[in-house]
């Protein structure tokens, strides 16, 4: 099962307790460029109930953390936005800018929490 934990290891910050998002992008990616600001909105719609964690695959533990959820669900490619629910399971990922469906399961995880 994939989980939340290598995240919260490799940034440091505990996000169990409400639900994440987390976006995988890069600065050379367009529809990544794209998403960000819909992405913005989402968090300030839900400021205190999603945890929103970016990692830029070019910085940092990014390649690694990307590597580490991407490769067992058949991913290669970014945006890749993952969702996961208030105890740190993975529920659900986009790849892609759907906008749509990224604000559609965002609703959804945090509606889900309670």
């Amino acid at each position: 099962m994939v989980d939340i934990d290598f995240l919260e290891e490799k940034i440091g910050k505990k996000l169990k307790g409400k639900p994440t998002l987390v976006d995988i992008w890069a600065q050379w990616c367009g529809p990544c460029l794209y998403l960000s600001p819909y992405i913005d909105e989402i968090h300030k719609k839900y400021e205190d109930k999603l945890n929103i964690v970016r990692v830029n695959t070019e910085e940092g533990p990014g390649r690694e953390i990307f590597m580490h959820y991407a490769q067992p669900l058949g991913v290669n490619g970014i945006p890749f936005i993952l969702f996961f629910d208030k105890d740190g399971n993975l529920k659900e990922h986009v790849l892609g800018a759907y906008i749509e469906k990224i604000q559609e399961t965002a609703d959804k995880i945090v509606s889900a929490s309670g």
